[in-house]
């Protein structure tokens, strides 16, 4: 918006006082240079200028809005021994954060390695320490779902088993957990396309622990949580 108004505003001021204007029947006229043109002509050319500047500017803020902000990088948690994707901040204060992970994991006892991808909610109630160089958020929640791809897996029970023998997806896991992160911040002037690097480390459990724990009195507490680990990389 601001552009295109920017760009009106020259118009006036560096074309206009070119022109000179005359009389000619009923029809005003326009001289420009050897053109003379009739002002209505002129309104519509300068009509659709208007129009083209604001829809460039529509698609250009569609397409800021779409592209990522960030990038995740995971080490563990439950969607692979590492793990990657796009995310974006969004709401007043930047305060929620959603992406998608691609992650792997290798073969270890099963035949072949598993891909799995998980989408992921994080919210930022508050930052402790928000300084020029360094912020600080000792505290923040959410919740993710990550799904594991496999002939092993399934979202429905398989006929092999038992009716009823599981009573919960194999290939899907719901998950919530607390986190802390702390963040390098860099000047404008750098020559690095990075606006922060974010360091994080995430303490989650899911419904399958938590019915398993629930149900199976000998299952110890700390088995219950999943530490993860990370970087998180925001574009300028």
């Amino acid at each position: 918006m601001k552009r295109y108004i920017f760009r009106l505003i020259l118009m006036f001021v560096v074309v206009f006082p070119l022109h000179s204007f005359s009389q000619q029947g009923n029809d005003t006229m326009i001289v420009i240079g050897n053109s003379t043109m009739k002002i209505d002509t002129v309104r519509n050319l300068f009509n659709k200028k208007v129009a083209m500047i604001k829809q460039e500017d529509r698609q250009r803020n569609y397409y800021q809005g779409i592209r990522p902000e960030q990038l995740w990088v995971h080490y563990a948690g439950n969607m692979g021994m590492f793990s990657f994707g796009p995310a974006w901040d969004w709401g007043k204060k930047r305060q929620f954060e959603t992406g998608f992970l691609l992650g792997y994991i290798p073969k270890f006892s099963s035949d072949s390695p598993k891909m799995t991808l998980t989408f992921k909610f994080n919210y930022i109630p508050y930052k402790f320490l928000d300084g020029e160089k360094i912020s600080y958020t000792p505290f923040y929640t959410g919740f993710y779902t990550s799904t594991v791809f496999g002939h092993e897996f399934w979202t429905y029970q398989s006929q092999d088993y038992p009716k009823k023998y599981y009573h919960f997806s194999t290939n899907t896991r719901w998950n919530i957990f607390v986190g802390q992160q702390i963040s390098h911040i860099f000047s404008q002037n750098k020559i690095l396309p990075l606006r922060r690097v974010t360091y994080f480390s995430e303490l989650s459990t899911d419904d399958y622990r938590l019915r398993h724990i629930a149900v199976n009195r000998k299952m110890k507490f700390k088995e219950m949580f999943t530490l993860s680990l990370g970087l998180r990389f925001e574009r300028p």
